[in-house]
């Protein structure tokens, strides 16, 4: 199988693209587009902190 040829994207190109929500960085003459953090890694975090918290004995 063959790979496309990828056309590096200039920073004056990359300036002039929208704007948006999504974090976007231009690394290497290449578009990187950041996933979004997950809601449940936050409450995640917060059960951690409970649970050892206030299980942990005295």
């Amino acid at each position: 199988m063959t790979e496309a040829a990828k056309t590096k994207m200039t920073a004056a190109a990359f300036a002039r693209l929208p704007e948006t929500t999504i974090p976007t960085e231009l690394i290497h003459g290449e578009v990187i587009v950041s996933p979004s953090p997950r809601r449940m890694s936050s409450g995640s975090a917060r059960q951690g902190l409970y649970t050892q918290t206030f299980t942990s004995p005295a």
